[in-house]
């Protein structure tokens, strides 16, 4: 080395005698790692993949309601005729959509009354199958 080297930077590769390959090629090629992307300001972004909680069940589930109650609102405000309805022995007048809406929710009743039901018996057979007797 000779006075005014940089002793960062790299050298060329020599041979025995200090000068380069009989051939003119380095015998050692240097490549140079690409500079760090982190300027080590504010929080860096984590990979791990985020849980799921509550609040943002409840979110997810608000917004789902809300766009039912639109798509509702837009489906009772098309269907304002008139139907009769007969069942055993009531008989009446009300909205199609009226009517259509309590189909539903009693449709919906039934499906929750049988998940109900089998989330019991899931509990009780998980139940006895911890019970040590």
């Amino acid at each position: 080395m000779t006075v005014g080297d940089d002793p960062g930077a790299p050298s060329a590769p020599r041979g025995s005698t200090g000068e380069l390959p009989v051939d003119g090629r380095p015998t050692d090629v240097v490549t140079a790692e690409p500079a760090p992307t982190d300027t080590g300001v504010g929080p860096q972004p984590s990979s791990a993949p985020v849980d799921h909680t509550r609040i943002s069940a409840s979110w997810t589930a608000l917004v789902a309601a809300v766009l039912v109650f639109i798509v509702l609102i837009i489906f009772i405000a098309q269907n304002t005729q008139r139907s009769t309805v007969n069942f055993l022995v009531f008989h009446g007048h009300a909205p199609t959509a009226v009517i259509l809406l309590i189909a539903a929710v009693g449709g919906a009743a039934i499906v929750v009354i049988a998940g109900v039901a089998r989330i019991i018996q899931l509990r009780r057979m998980a139940r006895h199958a911890n019970d040590p007797t």
